[in-house]
C-alpha cells in the first residue's frame, strides 16, 4: 500500500471509526495491544482527546456553564462535524 493510501485510509478510520481491511493488514501494533484494530482505536480515543482538550483551552468560560459531560458531548458532535486541517492543535476552533 502506498503511503499516502495508508494516511487517507488512516484519517478516514480515526474521525469515522469505519474498520477498512486493508488498513488493518498494513498495521501492526505494538507494545501489548492484542490487534491492529485496537492500536488504530487508540489513536481515535487520542484524536477525539486531544481536540476536546484544545476546545477546553479557548472555551473554558462554556466549559464551566455547561459542566463536564454537556461539554464533552457538544466537543464530540463539534469535532465530528469539523476535523482538524491543521496540524497546529491552536488553531482548532478557531472558526
Amino acid at each position: 500500500m502506498k503511503l499516502s493510501d495508508y494516511q487517507k485510509q488512516f484519517t478516514h478510520q480515526v474521525l469515522n471509526g469505519e474498520p477498512q481491511l486493508s488498513l488493518e493488514n498494513a498495521t501492526k501494533p505494538g507494545g501489548k495491544l492484542e490487534s491492529s484494530r485496537r492500536a488504530i482505536e487508540v489513536h481515535r480515543d487520542g484524536y477525539f482527546a486531544r481536540m476536546t482538550e484544545s476546545l477546553g483551552e479557548i472555551f473554558e468560560g462554556v466549559w464551566w456553564v455547561l459542566g463536564d459531560d454537556a461539554f464533552f458531548q457538544t466537543c464530540r458532535a463539534y469535532i465530528e462535524e469539523h476535523p482538524s486541517h491543521s496540524s497546529n492543535l491552536s488553531d482548532y476552533g478557531r472558526d
